[in-house]
């Protein structure tokens, strides 16, 4: 439908239709051969009433948003984790093996482990060439005690 369907004689007649002979949506779209959602986006758009006053007499303008009502906001009381969850003492520093080289996340493969070394760029990997992802072990023996233990030695 064509954005000049509804021209001012057919607006005009809608809201006769509408206002004096108490048509109903349904009543309206079947007349003008439309549905009645187009007939009520006409109303909305023209601020035509309905018989149960369906819309507004007054609408708003366009652009312009009810204020919605302010809600008052909760105080917690501590803390939003569990205190169990919060850490007690900093993080232990896993140290690196002396005698492999740490290399990039480009030069990872099958075979190298996937221990990451350090939290920031460069981002490093422990490289020894002990594991095999093929067969789901992804780190060198040390680290993979390091993983199950939780670095308690």
């Amino acid at each position: 439908m064509s954005a000049k369907f509804w021209t001012d004689e057919r607006v005009t007649e809608l809201r006769h239709l509408t206002e004096v002979e108490k048509f109903t949506a349904k009543q309206c779209a079947t007349k003008f051969g439309v549905t009645r959602s187009a007939v009520i986006g006409a109303w909305s758009r023209n601020g035509i009433k309905s018989k149960n006053g369906m819309l507004d007499t007054h609408p708003r303008p366009i652009g312009e948003r009810p204020k919605r009502a302010k809600r008052e906001k909760k105080q917690r009381e501590g803390p939003r984790i569990l205190p169990k969850l919060l850490p007690t003492s900093a993080p232990r520093e896993i140290p690196i093996r002396a005698d492999v080289k740490p290399i990039s996340i480009l030069e990872l493969t099958n075979a190298t482990c996937r221990w990451p070394i350090g939290e920031r760029y460069p981002y490093l990997f422990c490289g020894a060439l002990e594991a095999d992802l093929e067969a789901g072990v992804p780190y060198c023996p040390y680290h993979f005690v390091v993983a199950i233990k939780g670095g308690d030695e």
